[in-house]
């Protein structure tokens, strides 16, 4: 397994490294290898320079489609279908591009649509729509000859909503419905925390869920909080980085933090949380 770190946003966390010398530099020091980028529109043109240069410094990168307006799900399949499939197809037209400069495929993170209830017919119309999407992407970045692969998210449930992916076994039965090569889980271990505390779901995901798994969010919970560096001792992380390695994982375990301004922090304290959070997951990479 190697260490990641989403830049979330890029240039609030480029702010807070630059007393460290060049961002890259510094975090490929920490032992990073591999970087996360939000994108918000099917070319990312402000963060394609970022990227490109990281690319060049030797990470790898994965991307995490902000996933409404440009990328809804939902819409893909309703009214604005095809201009909806145009911007996926030009996102994974550039990731694609991305692809053929690291040796790795390009992983999209993917977030599931949420219904405004929780009734039976939310629930087959929202696992059929996102099963068909992700088949629909797999298939399309197959047939383009594209580098991708899309793992599809856990996340926390919300009460009375009909929310994909907000369980263990909601997210693996959406990814064994797709049934494709290219499509995965994206484990967001905070989030398996959060539903466990709120007494929805196992806080371990059972085997057949890691063994899906092909890309990994990792962050601290504090009071209960989601994405906060890894110090706070409400993660069990080091037994679920046991439990992939047990499964045969390889892949990233990418830091996820919020925007430095969230933590409240000034930034030289959001720096060392963020070697320290680094640190913690080598040791337990050490382990394992």
């Amino acid at each position: 397994m190697i260490k990641g770190f989403s830049l979330h946003p890029s240039d609030r966390y480029l702010q807070c490294f630059g007393a460290h010398g060049d961002a890259v530099s510094f975090l490929s020091a920490l032992g990073v290898q591999s970087l996360e980028f939000v994108v918000r529109d099917p070319s990312f043109p402000r963060e394609i320079s970022m990227i490109r240069t990281c690319q060049q410094a030797g990470y790898q990168v994965t991307l995490h489609p902000v996933w409404r307006d440009a990328f809804d799900v939902v819409q893909f399949s309703e009214r604005l279908a095809n201009e909806i499939r145009q911007n996926f197809a030009e996102l994974f037209r550039v990731a694609g591009d991305l692809a053929n400069h690291q040796e790795k495929p390009v992983i999209i993170v993917v977030h599931g649509p949420t219904y405004p209830g929780e009734t039976q017919d939310y629930w087959e119309l929202g696992i059929k729509t996102m099963a068909t999407f992700l088949r629909w992407a797999g298939n399309y970045a197959a047939q383009k000859g594209h580098g991708l692969l899309f793992g599809f998210e856990n996340r926390p449930k919300i009460a009375g909503r009909a929310k994909m992916g907000d369980s263990h076994a909601n997210t693996r039965q959406i990814v064994e419905r797709a049934d494709h090569e290219l499509v995965g889980i994206t484990w967001d271990m905070g989030h398996s925390a959060v539903n466990a505390n709120m007494s929805t779901d196992d806080l371990y995901p059972p085997q057949p869920f890691l063994e899906k798994v092909i890309h990994v969010h990792i962050h601290d919970l504090k009071g209960g909080i989601d994405h906060y560096p890894l110090i706070y001792d409400g993660l069990p992380y080091g037994e679920y980085i046991a439990r992939l390695a047990e499964v045969g994982y390889q892949e990233v375990l990418n830091l996820e933090l919020p925007d430095p301004d969230r933590l409240g922090l000034g930034n030289s304290s959001v720096v060392a949380d963020i070697r320290e959070s680094l640190a913690n997951i080598g040791r337990h990479l050490s382990l394992s």
